[in-house]
């Protein structure tokens, strides 16, 4: 598995956008760095770590390296800090290097080549980002049918059948072009009952408004 690290603490205001820099040495580069929010670190065996030549270090416009970096290599610190709540695969902690070698064939193309094609890796990003925000509406709504599997209404006896009917009301609420797991469907009939319309009652064309704090 890959990651690219890309992002960096540094003051704000003007000066260099990458401060890991890559120094040039017989067969390859040194690198040093430090990257924050490096997504897939725990997991990853490689990571583009976007970097600067050293000796354009201090030039805000200065071109972007990408080389390739074993995650196992020497003077490679995988600090496994990231305390996130959900997306539990994404382990998004700090990565340092200290005088990591890096071999010419590790260098994809030469500095600045990635800007040349930076709209199609936007392209690709955007597309990644919306598999995960769709990953977590699923897991949500997932966690939302378990709960809902075992809360009784104000007022029901504990040994009810049944979930709470305005939960299995709101959750069948929910757009029909999601997949609708047989824990819904079987929540579908109770509710229909209850509020004594048709059977597709639970499948409006558009989803409920927000529920008010």
């Amino acid at each position: 598995m890959f990651g690219s690290f890309g992002s960096e603490n540094r003051p704000d205001g003007p000066g260099p956008r990458l401060r890991s820099t890559l120094k040039r040495q017989d067969g390859g580069y040194l690198l040093d760095g430090d990257k924050r929010f490096a997504t897939g670190s725990p997991g990853a065996k490689w990571a583009f770590w976007h970097s600067v030549p050293t000796e354009e270090a201090d030039n805000p416009q200065a071109p972007m390296a990408m080389p390739v970096v074993a995650l196992d290599a020497p003077g490679i610190t995988v600090h496994g800090d990231w305390d996130g709540i959900g997306q539990r695969g994404t382990g998004s902690g700090t990565v340092t290097a200290r005088q990591v070698f890096i071999p010419d064939r590790q260098l994809i193309g030469r500095p600045g080549a990635f800007a040349a094609h930076g709209e199609f890796f936007a392209a690709q990003f955007n597309i990644h980002f919306a598999a995960q925000f769709t990953g977590i509406a699923y897991g949500a709504y997932r966690e939302a049918l378990r709960y809902a599997a075992g809360k009784r209404a104000a007022g029901q006896s504990a040994d009810a059948e049944g979930a709470d009917p305005v939960l299995a009301l709101r959750l069948g609420t929910c757009p029909p072009s999601w997949p609708r797991p047989a824990s819904l469907s079987c929540m579908r009939p109770a509710c229909c009952k209850r509020t004594r319309k048709r059977p597709n009652c639970c499948l409006p064309s558009e989803p409920p408004p927000p529920m008010r704090k």
